[in-house]
């Protein structure tokens, strides 16, 4: 079955972009999957096969990040400028924000400091939680994350935290309702809740 779409020509220009930074972002998770298969969940559905994806990192681990985009970093800054050259304003936002947000000293305020002695070996961190929006609502995430977070025990973390943007409401109450409580804010756009295991 063919899809057709009637595309701009920068539309056009944005997919075959795409498709070329496709390759680096395979490589980030097929590099991540294989170092932390376990912190990487997803959920299927007999008829629509994967329908979510949950996945995160150990806090004393966290520098997979900026070692993939250093090694990387040539195709990384060749495909994000083909983006910017093509138009693709997600790409100019995101490289906008990076230069519009950089404050001299941590803008986080911490509204709740009952696990602050604890290390980053002790800790860990939600990344993302995806369900396709017609399968939302059915437990697919709440399977997902329940695993995620058992994993996370197994591994000895007695921390999970999480960041949510401030007008994520469903998000959130959704972490509330698991648990999560808020940990710091940074102004009126991020959040950031925790989790003791």
């Amino acid at each position: 079955m063919f899809i057709v779409y009637a595309l701009q020509i920068v539309s056009i220009l944005n997919y075959h972009i795409i498709n070329h930074l496709y390759g680096v972002v395979v490589s980030f998770y097929l590099e991540y999957m294989k170092d932390y298969s376990e912190l990487f969940v997803v959920a299927g559905d007999e008829e629509k096969g994967i329908v979510g994806f949950c996945m995160g990192y150990y806090m004393d681990k966290d520098d997979q990040m900026q070692n993939f985009l250093h090694n990387n970093r040539i195709k990384v800054i060749w495909k994000t400028m083909l983006l910017m050259l093509a138009g693709n304003k997600p790409t100019w936002n995101k490289v906008l924000a990076r230069f519009k947000h950089r404050p001299s000293v941590s803008d986080w305020v911490i509204v709740n400091d009952k696990c602050e002695q604890m290390l980053n070996n002790q800790r860990g961190d939600l990344l993302s939680v995806c369900v396709l929006p017609d399968c939302r609502g059915k437990g697919y995430a709440q399977d997902m994350m329940e695993k995620f977070l058992a994993a996370m025990k197994e591994r000895g973390r007695r921390l999970c935290l999480l960041s949510v943007k401030t007008n994520n409401l469903r998000a959130r109450r959704y972490y509330e309702r698991n648990g999560f409580e808020l940990y710091r804010k940074r102004g009126g756009e991020g959040l950031t809740y925790m989790k003791l295991l």
